[in-house]
């Protein structure tokens, strides 16, 4: 009868959390973006409708691959092949606009007092998340944001000056004089009228001019790094066609590479802990390289199976004695009565750790817990506050 409660128990917390992060999902999926485009709707503005996850990614594509799929001519415009639905909405709703990356909308300004508004107030305007695979390919100002980017706006700032500018004129002839002979002896070559793909030439001349102004060297130099950074621009290409649903690139699943992960710390470095959970907690969750190896090679013996076994006993105690309180609460209230199980499952959870790892009761060092309880409510709460701050402090600045 004992078990049977424990496992009805068990089904509710499983039914719980299930039902935390169905909400969740949903929240993230439909909710927040249809709140956030009835907000945008009612400031004037107009855009596509939402596609749940997807947004406005898959009609891009599409648009996109169906204007490659035609011939284009030197004198056509290319507009409609790089930004088919932008230019879509543009011609049709004007100069302001919003569309969808995923769940979240992007609003497009082409005023240019607007944009000169936008890029001023770093603070007011802050940067949209990129897509995370972007930070595989290049770093900078347009990624960016606050202090950061005012910091590399200031350094590259002189380097973008016309003065600047015309002394790289003579290496911007260099490089366009040799891709002009190379596609001259091309032709006498072949000693007759011949038709050229100029376009991979472009792009080597585009990495020439690159190699030349900003590190004195060619691209001939540097052609295998310019290659593996056009392999990687591709591989991106190819992944930001599918919905990006945030921490599904980085989740193990298979069994073999979750072992490998955890048996290879030095090589799967654990990303830097806020320093408000290193006040609050510390362990073998946190640690790193070989303070991670000695701890867990301290508390490995703990948690081999018999001794897992030997303390069956003391989670049985602690739930027989949750579902004791269960029911006396019946019993005083009446059959009808509606408990609150969470608080006595939170409960449950420090009683079991007491007894099995210190050998008492949840009752007897409850008042520990109840401090570091109070003591992670008082870290969020200043790390909340600290945060606040800084941003009127940078505010103020501006």
């Amino acid at each position: 009868m004992s078990f049977s409660v424990v496992a009805a128990a068990l089904v509710v917390v499983a039914a719980a959390a299930a039902s935390l992060w169905a909400w969740r999902i949903v929240k993230y999926v439909w909710i927040r973006p249809k709140m956030l485009e009835s907000h945008l709707r009612r400031q004037g503005l107009a855009g596509t409708p939402y596609t749940p996850l997807v947004g406005d990614i898959k009609r891009n594509v599409d648009m996109m691959m169906e204007a490659r799929s035609k011939p284009i001519k030197l004198t056509d415009d290319v507009t409609p092949r790089l930004l088919p639905l932008a230019l879509k909405m543009f011609n049709s709703h004007g100069r302001s606009f919003f569309i969808w990356i995923g769940p979240v909308p992007a609003i497009m300004i082409t005023n240019p007092e607007q944009i000169k508004e936008v890029f001023n107030k770093i603070y007011d305007f802050e940067k949209a998340a990129t897509f995370p695979l972007f930070r595989l390919l290049a770093g900078g100002l347009a990624s960016y944001k606050g202090d950061k980017w005012a910091n590399h706006r200031r350094i590259i700032n002189p380097a973008f000056h016309l003065e600047k500018i015309k002394n790289m004129v003579p290496a911007f002839y260099h490089c366009c004089s040799e891709v002009v002979c190379q596609w001259e002896r091309l032709v006498l070559d072949k000693e007759t009228p011949c038709e050229v793909d100029v376009w991979p030439w472009l792009v080597n001349l585009t990495a020439d001019v690159i190699s030349h102004t900003a590190f004195g060297s060619s691209y001939k130099e540097g052609q295998r790094i310019f290659q593996l950074q056009g392999e990687l621009a591709e591989l991106i290409a190819q992944a930001f066609k599918k919905s990006y649903i945030p921490g599904l690139s980085v989740i193990v699943t298979k069994p073999e590479h979750i072992k490998e992960v955890l048996n290879r710390a030095n090589d799967f470095p654990k990303p830097p802990v806020h320093p408000v959970v290193e006040l609050f907690a510390t362990g073998v969750a946190l640690y790193s390289g070989e303070k991670w190896s000695k701890h867990r090679k301290i508390i490995n013996h703990s948690f081999h199976l018999e001794k897992l076994k030997i303390m069956i006993p003391a989670f049985h105690e602690s739930c027989i004695e949750m579902i004791s309180k269960w029911e006396r609460l019946v019993r005083e209230q009446g059959s009808s009565a509606e408990i609150d199980v969470w608080p006595y499952l939170e409960d449950v959870t420090s009683d079991a750790i007491s007894r099995t790892a210190f050998g008492s009761s949840y009752e007897e060092g409850k008042r520990i817990f109840e401090l570091q309880e109070e003591q992670g409510r008082r870290l969020v709460s200043t790390d909340k506050e600290q945060h606040e701050d800084e941003a009127n402090r940078q505010r103020s600045k501006v």
